[in-house]
């Protein structure tokens, strides 16, 4: 005989969710074959650390749910991941790093971040929408840019990020 009663139906979708008997971790090795869990690295590494083992798993689930059982071959269809402000806490190298990851997973990244990102921006994306506000805020200004590959090249070469202080000093004073 089935109960309907309130009490009951409050147990059975609390046993019909999995998050009340399943725990989930990441595991990650890094070059050397040392291991840490994500949740760890998260309590223990700097705001940078922790963020960007979470934007390899948002991009593993994203490009899982877009583009199901595809194992090789590059994915067909939009694959659109919106992100406001992301890579806030990240430097130079990583963020890059992360954005090369998500279009090599076939992944079409929608970033709303701000200025002080746009060249890091600009050395590994395709298209950069600018929108500023007038000084009266009673206009909206949009532009596009769309820097190609001898751009791309010349941003990383003088960006202190990859040449270093030094190597950015040489370079500012040729």
């Amino acid at each position: 005989m089935l109960c309907s009663c309130a009490e009951h139906r409050f147990t059975l979708s609390l046993l019909a969710d999995y998050r009340n008997y399943f725990t989930f971790e990441i595991i990650m090795t890094d070059r050397n074959g040392g291991r840490t869990t994500m949740s760890s690295r998260a309590v223990k590494g700097s705001g940078g650390e922790a963020q960007a083992p979470f934007y390899v798993a948002i991009a593993a689930s994203l490009a899982s749910a877009y583009f199901p059982g595809l194992s090789r071959g590059r994915p067909k269809g939009m694959g659109l991941a919106l992100f406001d402000e992301a890579f806030n806490k990240l430097d130079v190298p990583n963020t890059q790093a992360l954005l090369t990851f998500f279009s090599d997973m076939g992944l079409q990244l929608m970033i709303a971040g701000p200025e002080d990102k746009r060249a890091t921006f600009t050395e590994v994306l395709d298209t950069i929408i600018l929108v500023n506000k007038s000084l009266d805020g009673n206009s909206v200004y949009v532009d596009a840019e769309f820097p190609g590959s001898l751009a791309k090249r010349e941003l990383a070469k003088i960006n202190p990020d990859h040449v270093g202080i030094e190597g950015f000093r040489q370079i500012a004073a040729e």
